[in-house]
């Protein structure tokens, strides 16, 4: 078979008399077939096929996979019955004569109740139909075809949710997470993958991460999913600010994320006992999504064990890190969990939009420098260290740009003291610094004002505890706002945070430090002091427009100008070299200093509380493996 080189068999479904359904089979030489289709299970036997194959930890494998032949063989009869049968086995041959896969998208615009059987069973002896890379199954929603594949470079970025309200079924947060970074640890030590997780599982968070600049490839949500009986519809339980759950529906997480045109795919991992019954409450978040031109989803429509979840996930990304289409990436990850787990192979389930199978198109350019350079990045701070010896990632292919033109400097409309935040007294400051305890990671911040204050964060990459001045303040994400007690009266703290994973280390960074509006000045032991110095402007220039202009002095003085737009963003370096639209807070690059040429990494954030969306704030600049602190100048006043 031709990799990824696919005809498509379309099986419709439409509502007819007494309880059975028409279908429209359109092979791929355009020629039609018209069937019946009667379900072969009543919703109770539905309900116990689910109970004995969907609690997978609960059940012996012997039965499950019993059922599931008998289950999938009984689908595949009813629906591929007599001419449709026909239609099937002619298109297959046609696929296989011509050396290419026969891709079966099966669309329930008509009949959205069959969304409920499990088709990923589908069995005609001696095989399951959607094991083979030659015979994909995929639910395909009548909708107009997706957004043209765009290139991207490589890292495949994945954002992480992990939603654990109060009120649940108890989720193991630290484990559910550790599942997927145990998946994708390789590819992420190859430089294939990027994965970020949301700090706390709310919109807000949600809407203030995907409002940055950068690209997110990839979505995946590990929690609750939910059915509502009054609306008839699925939900995902995501977090209010209090921890108390948040029933999100498929609409509001759609309209949430439909102008993030970068995204192409999302991943919805249900818990434990997420489904006990004929009721898939995943389907109809699933297909919101893809109404809102999220081009793919794909959900677990049972529980999946531990080991099942990581090989999954871990072939899943790799093939589509290597360029493949979605529906030819699934069917190795599902033999990949067959390898481990043999009867939850069908759990995972592809939504597409028309067209919409090539999510991603890998430059070549981006594979040859991932396969030179593995992904190389700042140490992992698991120690109380510095991270000094770290190694940034091959820097990213540049561009000449046109002439440069200078800009007056009233253009630039950079903030004065006169209508930005008060300074500083001299005399306030605030030192960080990193160790571990057992399996946490420690970020200490000893705080001078009027008196001295400390407060920490012991997190394991994203959950922690903030303490100030000894008391715990969350057991969850860190807040951005808290209130310190001095002798005469009470101060409001603004603490953002930001973690970044590179090559497979993480690294939680302060981005933001303000006490009653004053900006506090910051040591980070992460960034001694050097010969070597950077400082930061930031402006505002109207129209939803910033700039951020980054000096740096190594061997020779060096500017790196980020413009944040509406519609595109560029970073221009020394004035010779532009990136044009990164849409990313991670970004890689080459500084010639005195005739040697400096592998860099520049780390930026937006969205942070109190700060404007339009401008990019530098969080970090490493320079050959060095951290170099970077001075912040007046912030932008906020609109």
């Amino acid at each position: 078979m031709k990799p990824d080189e696919y005809d498509d068999l379309h099986v419709r479904f439409e509502r007819d008399a007494d309880g059975a359904y028409r279908t429209l089979i359109t092979a791929p030489d355009g020629r039609t077939t018209r069937g019946i289709f009667r379900c072969p299970v009543s919703d109770e036997q539905l309900d116990d096929f689910v109970r004995t194959v969907g609690l997978v930890r609960r059940r012996a494998s012997v039965d499950r996979a019993r059922a599931i032949k008998a289950f999938g063989g009984s689908l595949f009869d009813a629906l591929f019955v007599e001419q449709a049968g026909n239609a099937y086995v002619a298109a297959k041959a046609a696929a296989d004569h011509s050396q290419r896969g026969l891709r079966i998208s099966l669309q329930f615009s008509g009949a959205p109740e069959l969304l409920r059987l499990p088709w990923e069973f589908l069995y005609s002896r001696p095989r399951f139909i959607s094991q083979s890379v030659s015979t994909p199954i995929v639910r395909a929603l009548d909708v107009d075809a997706a957004r043209r594949t765009q290139p991207i470079e490589l890292p495949l970025r994945v954002l992480g949710i992990v939603s654990r309200a109060t009120g649940e079924v108890d989720l193991d947060v630290d484990d559910e997470r550790r599942k997927l970074e145990a998946a994708l640890e390789p590819l992420q030590r190859d430089g294939l993958v990027e994965l970020e997780w949301l700090e706390r599982a709310t919109l807000r968070d949600l809407a203030r991460r995907i409002s940055e600049p950068d690209d997110i490839h990839v979505i995946h949500y590990i929690g609750h999913g939910a059915y509502d009986e009054d609306t008839e519809s699925g939900i995902l339980v995501l977090e209010r600010a209090d921890g108390r759950p948040d029933d999100v529906s498929g609409e509001q997480l759609g309209a949430m994320l439909q102008d993030e045109h970068s995204l192409r795919l999302v991943v919805l991992n249900t818990c434990e006992g997420a489904r006990t019954s004929h009721v898939d409450p995943f389907s109809g978040v699933a297909t919101s999504l893809i109404e809102f031109d999220v081009p793919a989803v794909i959900g677990m429509q049972f529980e999946i064990t531990d080991d099942a979840a990581i090989a999954f996930s871990e072939t899943l990304y790799r093939g589509l890190s290597h360029g493949m289409a979605i529906d030819a990436a699934i069917a190795p990850a599902r033999r990949a969990i067959m390898a481990v787990r043999d009867a939850e192979f069908g759990t995972p389930v592809l939504f597409l939009r028309n067209g919409a199978a090539r999510l991603f198109d890998i430059l070549a350019s981006s594979r040859a420098a991932t396969r030179a350079v593995p992904g190389a990045a700042p140490e992992d701070v698991a120690s109380a260290e510095p991270v000094a010896d770290a190694t940034p990632a091959e820097p990213v292919e540049m561009v000449d740009p046109p002439a440069r033109t200078d800009h007056p400097a009233a253009e630039l409309q950079l903030a004065t003291a006169a209508d930005v935040a008060p300074v500083a007294p001299v005399d306030w400051r605030a030192t960080i610094t990193r160790t571990v305890e057992g399996k946490q990671r420690v970020i200490r911040v000893d705080l001078q004002l009027g008196q001295p204050h400390v407060i920490t964060i012991a997190d394991t990459t994203f959950t922690g505890v903030l303490t100030v001045d000894g008391r715990s303040l969350s057991t969850f994400s860190p807040p951005d706002r808290f209130q310190l007690s001095e002798a005469l009266d009470t101060k409001d703290c603004v603490l953002a945070t930001k973690v970044f994973t590179i090559g497979g280390a993480w690294t939680r960074y302060v981005t933001l430090f303000r006490v009653d509006g004053v900006d506090i000045p910051v040591t980070d032991d992460l960034f001694p002091a050097s010969e070597w110095t950077a400082s930061a402007e930031y402006a505002l220039l109207g129209d939803g427009n910033g700039r951020t202009v980054l000096r740096v002095t190594l061997d020779e003085p060096h500017e790196i100008v980020c413009q944040v737009g509406s519609f595109s963003s560029t970073i221009e370096i020394d004035g010779g070299q532009t990136i044009s639209n990164p849409f990313s807070n991670n970004v890689p690059l080459t500084l010639l200093d005195g005739g040697t040429e400096r592998a860099c990494r520049l780390l930026m954030s937006q969205g942070m509380p109190t700060w404007p969306k339009e401008v990019a704030r530098v969080v970090a600049f490493w320079a050959d493996q060095r951290g170099i602190h970077v001075d912040h100048g007046p912030l932008p006043p906020v609109e």
